[in-house]
């Protein structure tokens, strides 16, 4: 009987500092963003404080050419590179260029039929991963996310 009253006591305390830690911690109540259905303001502010700081998101890869030859010739992308360390954000960043460049000639060879599948995104990302980390001394980037993706 005790044993369930301090199991109950627990979960009871536990569940209380899960909710209003949160609360504190200032995110948005839900009565604040239905009570303001045409301010979507209220919703990209919540948006814009959850940021991940281990990644940084490159901008958009826009009508990048495939390998000759294919029904598709060109694709469209969005990139997000996850840091092993978040010391490593200006070495990154300072490389921008330089891991564009590495992007857009590795999708230039690349043809449709290779990019299509699931298993030809993996190795797509695996090559560029490989190169990017070479330009540094030691491995920096984690992954690679494909935040958006479409061959034309």
């Amino acid at each position: 009987m005790a044993a369930s009253l301090v199991l109950l006591i627990g979960l009871t305390s536990g569940t209380w500092h899960v909710f209003f830690n949160d609360m504190a911690q200032g995110v948005p109540k839900v009565n604040e963003i239905l009570s303001n259905p045409g301010n979507p303001q209220a919703i990209l502010t919540h948006e814009a404080e959850s940021v991940f700081e281990d990644v940084i998101d490159l901008d958009p890869f826009d009508h990048l050419p495939l390998r000759p030859g294919s029904t598709m010739s060109r694709v469209s992308m969005n990139l997000s590179l996850e840091l092993i360390d978040i010391r490593f954000k200006e070495p990154v960043n300072a490389m921008a260029d330089r891991i564009r460049e590495i992007i857009s000639g590795q999708v230039q060879q690349m043809t449709w039929l290779s990019l299509r599948t699931p298993e030809g995104k993996i190795m797509f990302k695996y090559m560029v991963l490989k190169r990017i980390n070479s330009l540094f001394p030691k491995a920096t980037v984690r992954n690679i996310y494909f935040t958006f993706f479409i061959m034309q």
